[in-house]
């Protein structure tokens, strides 16, 4: 034990909070009462994970992250609790507690699936074996601002093309929805 203590570096060091940090905000959203807590524990969950792209070398996705994220799609979460006023009264305790229910079981199967998988690709031969992979350090130039612009408009145009036509037809029933209760 001592031996895997003194192997950690400064990234580890780092990454293990953070990453304990990130799994809390998580647990948050899903724990969370009262929907505008979840959304707050949703944002800080996206500021933990930009600080691991950036811990990772992937600067730019981690800004991204915060800006596109953090900034822009919890904007919209919030103004959407707001709008619709949720509180759990208006859920039904008796759903909730089914769907909290079913999706917790359904969340521990996927960790456990991610975590065997981890094992056979890292060729661990125990489930907890995966704590001791040791850190691979990502391709040169991962998360740059080249390599996305390349990724995004060379191999996966179709995908951005269509992912815009969605955003497109979200904002007109947005408005289409926003007018018919004002």
């Amino acid at each position: 034990m001592s031996s895997f203590l003194a192997s950690l570096t400064l990234e580890h060091w780092l990454f293990y909070p953070l990453a304990l940090l990130t799994i809390a905000g998580a647990l948050g959203v899903v724990l969370a009462r009262n929907p505008l807590y979840g959304a707050l524990s949703l944002i800080s969950t996206f500021f933990f994970l930009a600080a691991i792209f950036i811990l990772a070398g992937a600067h730019f996705v981690g800004i991204l992250q915060i800006i596109v994220y953090a900034g822009a799609i919890m904007v919209l979460f919030l103004m959407a609790i707001m709008l619709l006023a949720l509180d759990a009264k208006a859920l039904g305790r008796r759903r909730v507690t089914l769907f909290k229910l079913v999706g917790g079981l359904f969340s521990v199967g996927l960790v456990g699936l991610a975590l065997s998988f981890l094992g056979l690709r890292q060729g661990a031969r125990g489930p907890i074996m995966w704590i001791r992979i040791p850190y691979q350090k990502l391709p040169e130039g991962f998360g740059s601002v080249a390599a996305v612009g390349d990724l995004l408009f060379r191999e996966h145009l179709l995908q951005l093309e269509a992912v815009s036509l969605l955003l497109l037809v979200a904002i007109v029933g947005a408005v289409a929805v926003a007018k018919g209760k004002i």
